[in-house]
């Protein structure tokens, strides 16, 4: 089905020069990601609305994708893969955000993951390796990031609390994700 609907849409592109013959197949790569990432975004916007998590699946993501960008971290071998895996993890984590667990646990784990995330970051991955001044440059963002929805956090903790627990959630994704990142970069290593 997406194989089919990228065809059509570069065809389209084609057709009306839009692009040229020699760029099909990056233009078909393009598209393919593009349709992925909006099945996934609306599955997953799925849930949340069942779960009535609009909101706070918003304000995870946002968290979450601000030091996804550049910190890097696991990724899936598959495309099918990966959207199952973002389904599941997503869905645990509206789960968990329902769970009260008190605003001392909440500081210490956000303090905790910052700590990992600005440690371990960024994790490149076998298609995408980072020289020094790559790692440099995305540790710098990351750790302007990572501040930043700590400053956030504490800012928005004393009237909403609930809501600054989005911020717990999705930093805590990005920091499992850096982690599993680690694991699978050491052991394509040692093969």
């Amino acid at each position: 089905m997406i194989n089919k609907a990228t065809k059509r849409i570069v065809s389209i592109l084609l057709e009306n020069e839009k692009v040229s013959s020699e760029e099909v197949e990056i233009y078909q790569y393009a598209v393919e990601c593009l349709l992925l990432k909006i099945i996934s975004f609306m599955s997953i916007l799925f849930v949340a609305v069942v779960m009535n998590c609009l909101f706070e699946y918003l304000i995870i993501v946002f968290a979450f994708s601000l030091i996804r960008r550049n910190a890097g971290g696991y990724h899936s071998k598959t495309r099918i893969g990966c959207f199952v895996f973002s389904l599941l993890l997503f869905a645990f984590t509206m789960i968990v955000l329902k769970v009260e667990i008190g605003i001392n646990i909440d500081c210490f784990l956000l303090l905790i993951q910052g700590v990992i995330i600005m440690i371990l970051s960024p994790v490149d991955t076998k298609n995408r390796r980072m020289d020094k001044l790559e790692r440099r440059f995305f540790k710098k963002q990351t750790i302007f990031s990572t501040v930043f929805l700590l400053v956030v956090y504490f800012i928005i903790n004393r009237w909403v609390e609930h809501y600054s627990r989005c911020i717990v959630m999705g930093m805590g994704i990005e920091s499992v994700l850096l982690i599993l990142g680690m694991i699978s970069n050491k052991s394509r290593f040692v093969h």
